[in-house]
């Protein structure tokens, strides 16, 4: 403490009461080690005392974790201290709308360029009840370029302040971790185990440079005493919904370790649909014991466009079996993505963000509208149906340009550019009811509904080219064939509905009978001019 008039003495209380000159004379820096009211005045003589003067101080005591402990970041950091030995960037609570976590902890040294940054995140006190101690698992997720996240604990950190001011241990290596730059895919831990019954502290310590700051996110922590009997550990807590093609496949994974065990860990398939899902390995050959930390993997095979369910059951001598229902939908899907051949918007709506990654598709679709709002349930809330239109950075897509069922739409991201200018319906109102097909990637678009984004070409469709001269060309269809009578030779292209090509030939004069691999309705288009027949 100071005193702006030179000579004086101070006098303190640290219990609130009216400091006097009979009270402690200050004389350098104390400790305050309780939550206290400090009082103060300056006295000097042949002058008034001054004014007293109070700073109230809390302390708050540092946390310390139950066993079991969970922590879900549902809307704080909860028991964890953020701690930020540099920059200004700091530990906090975030959350998506849809993902594998969607409530988590997340720090990132960006803010408009990268910013040199140490930031601690770090969990409360556990102490183990047992020697074997203390088992952590959790799950991360990172985004952009930068330094790897770091995992380590102390046995004397005291629970708040400055941590290197205590001894801390790297056990990095013990974790499973994402991929530099993997965007954002959610990556299980693993069990790190800590033995014996000392008290510990974990922390998670974040860096960036100004040549690189990478986004963090972490999840799902937890920390629990070291089982004592057999005992087998998945990671995850459920199997999320898997969906698949029909006629393909896909995978969802597990992350499974055990200890005190006396036998193999075996995994089976069984129930109503067990034919359609498959695990692998189907065993995990324990050693001393042990199964490390060992990923699994589960796939889902249609077979029709049903739903499908399945129960697998994780089982060892000894230990409580572990159960997880297994669900997965096949589809069927009209297009395939390229060029040629186009996803419908009814099919970007069945595949319902599956795809969501860097690749890119092309999708087919009527301009219907300017969306601007969705839902959590995958279907866009608000699209603007009529002119005058508002809003250039994205447009709806429809299967018919007569829809108005804001379910049967997505919406397609216009970046700034060509794109928008050609695109959107608010400078290009003609645009729409145009049929058109767009590049882009397949994911979440206005909160969870699926949609095109990324966008980086487009193309218009013809939809109205001039029908064939009745008295040049005579067009149908009889005996499962195409027939095509013609004055003249000429160029035949056969579409399918969604206008993938399925035929191309030349006309000779007179009677044509062309065999087609496919049944429907037919698009002919024959020297530029088009016919619709029914095969």
């Amino acid at each position: 403490m100071t005193s702006g008039t030179a000579g004086a003495s101070i006098y303190y209380t640290t219990n609130g009461a009216e400091p006097t000159t009979a009270s402690t004379l200050y004389s350098g820096a104390f400790n305050v080690t309780a939550n206290s009211t400090v009082k103060a005045i300056a006295v000097k003589s042949g002058m008034n005392n001054s004014a007293v003067v109070q700073k109230v101080i809390s302390i708050t005591t540092p946390a310390v974790g139950t066993l079991p402990f969970e922590e879900l970041f549902t809307s704080s950091l909860g028991d964890f201290y953020a701690f930020s030995k540099t920059g200004d960037q700091v530990w906090g609570a975030a959350s998506y709308s849809t993902g594998t976590y969607t409530k988590f902890a997340k720090m990132s040294g960006y803010s408009g360029t990268n910013k040199d940054n140490e930031d601690w995140l770090i969990t409360p006190k556990f102490t183990a009840s047992a020697a074997l101690g203390l088992q952590l698992s959790f799950a991360s997720a990172t985004g952009f370029a930068g330094n790897a996240l770091q995992l380590k604990y102390s046995t004397n950190y005291s629970g708040f302040g400055d941590p290197s001011t205590a001894t801390w241990t790297d056990i990095t290596s013990q974790a499973t971790w994402p991929a530099e730059n993997s965007s954002y895919a959610w990556v299980e831990s693993g069990n790190i185990v800590i033995a014996g019954t000392m008290s510990v502290h974990f922390a998670f310590v974040y860096t960036s440079t100004t040549t690189a700051a990478a986004t963090w996110e972490v999840a799902n922590v937890k920390v629990i005493n070291v089982p004592a009997g057999p005992t087998i550990t998945v990671t995850e807590v459920s199997v999320p919904a898997m969906q698949a093609v029909v006629g393909a496949s896909s995978t969802s994974t597990i992350h499974v370790s055990g200890v005190n065990l006396t036998t193999n860990v075996s995994l089976a398939v069984s129930g109503k649909n067990a034919n359609r899902f498959s695990v692998s390995p189907a065993s995990l050959t324990q050693t001393g014991g042990v199964v490390e930390n060992t990923e699994v993997t589960i796939t889902y095979t249609p077979a029709a466009e049903v739903a499908d369910t399945a129960t697998l059951t994780l089982s060892s001598t000894g230990a409580n079996s572990v159960v997880f229902e297994l669900t997965g939908k096949g589809i069927i899907l009209t297009g395939a993505g390229t060029t040629e051949n186009p996803f419908t918007v009814a099919d970007v709506k069945k595949l319902n963000n599956s795809l969501a990654s860097t690749t890119k598709y092309w999708v087919r679709g009527y301009i219907v509208g300017v969306p601007s709002a969705g839902n959590s349930a995958g279907n866009l809330t608000t699209v603007d149906l009529e002119a005058p239109f508002t809003g250039k950075t994205a447009i709806a897509l429809a299967e018919a340009d007569t829809e108005t069922d804001l379910t049967k739409m997505i919406g397609v991201q216009l970046p700034t550019g060509a794109i928008r200018d050609a695109l959107n319906l608010e400078d290009k109102p003609e645009n729409f009811k145009k049929q058109v097909k767009v590049f882009g990637t397949l994911e979440a678009y206005f909160t969870a509904a699926p949609g095109v984004k990324n966008t980086t070409e487009y193309m218009f469709l013809e939809t109205s080219l001039p029908k064939v001269d009745a008295k040049e060309f005579k067009v149908y269809a009889a005996t499962g064939q195409l027939h095509v009578e013609a004055l003249e030779r000429g160029e035949v292209v056969v579409f399918d509905v969604i206008g993938k090509q399925i035929y191309k030939g030349y006309l000779q004069a007179g009677h044509n009978a062309i065999n087609l691999p496919h049944r429907g309705v037919m698009v002919v288009k024959i020297n530029n001019r088009t016919a619709k027949v029914v095969m």
